[in-house]
This record gives C-alpha cells, sequence and structure tokens, in this order.
C-alpha cells in the first residue's frame, strides 16, 4: 500500500507539474493573445479614425460638387440670357442699321437732286447773264451809234 501511495504521490506530483507547465503555456498564450488583440484594437482604432476623416472629406467633396452643379447651372443660366439679350440688340442693331441706311440714301438722292436743281439754276443764271450781257452790249453799241 505505501508502495502504491508514493507512486499515487509521485502521480499527483507528475499532474501537477504538467498543469502547471500547461497553466504557464496559456498563460503566455493567453497574454501573447491579449497582446494581438490589443494590437488589432489599436489598429481597428487608427483605421476608424482614417475611415471617419475619408468620410469627411468625400462629404466635403460632395458638398463642393453640389456647389459647383449650383454654379455651373447658374452661369448656363445666365449665358443663356446674354445669348438672347445679344440676339435682341443684334436684331435691333440690324433693323436700326437698316433704318439708317435707307435714311442715308434718301439723303443722298435729295442731294443729288439738290445738285442737280442747282446746277440747273447755274445754267439758267448764266444764260441770263449772258443774254443780259449781249442785251447789254447791244444798247451800248446802239447808244454809241
Amino acid at each position: 500500500a505505501e508502495v502504491e501511495r508514493d507512486r499515487a504521490v509521485v502521480r499527483v506530483q507528475q499532474l501537477e507539474e504538467a498543469a502547471n507547465s500547461a497553466s504557464e503555456r496559456e498563460r503566455e498564450h493567453f497574454g501573447s493573445l491579449t497582446e494581438e488583440v490589443e494590437k488589432l484594437e489599436k489598429a481597428l482604432h487608427v483605421e476608424m479614425e482614417r475611415s471617419s476623416e475619408l468620410n469627411s472629406q468625400l462629404t466635403q467633396a460632395k458638398k463642393g460638387e453640389r456647389d459647383a452643379q449650383q454654379s455651373l447651372s447658374t452661369l448656363n443660366r445666365e449665358l443663356e440670357t446674354v445669348k438672347r439679350e445679344l440676339g435682341e440688340a443684334q436684331y435691333k442693331a440690324d433693323m436700326e442699321s437698316g433704318q439708317l441706311v435707307s435714311e442715308l440714301r434718301e439723303k443722298e438722292q435729295t442731294s443729288a437732286d439738290t445738285e442737280s436743281a442747282l446746277q440747273h439754276a447755274v445754267q439758267m443764271a448764266e444764260e441770263r447773264a449772258l443774254g443780259l450781257e449781249q442785251t447789254m452790249e447791244a444798247l451800248m453799241a446802239e447808244r454809241d451809234e
């Protein structure tokens, strides 16, 4: 019975050593797992901050795009207004130009008519002057006789 008891004590000691060794290995494994979890938590935190930063940048970019689209729409409306006003102004200018050309032609015709009438009047005056001169010469010749 003593031998069995000694064997049992040895066996209990072996089991305690094995348990202590296993417990030590588990503590080391748990420690390395804890370190790995901490590293992963830090990495997760960094990635969450990065994601938040990227979401903020994306939000700003979308806002910028909306603002740019609104500005573009406003500019397009203003461009259409300017084009319409330019077309209207061009039409008015064409109409006024046509009217001015017509008035200029009328004035040119009036001027030509006036010039022709003046030439005729000058010719008539010259003919009268010649006639008067001849009459005067005839009267002077008659008087001298």
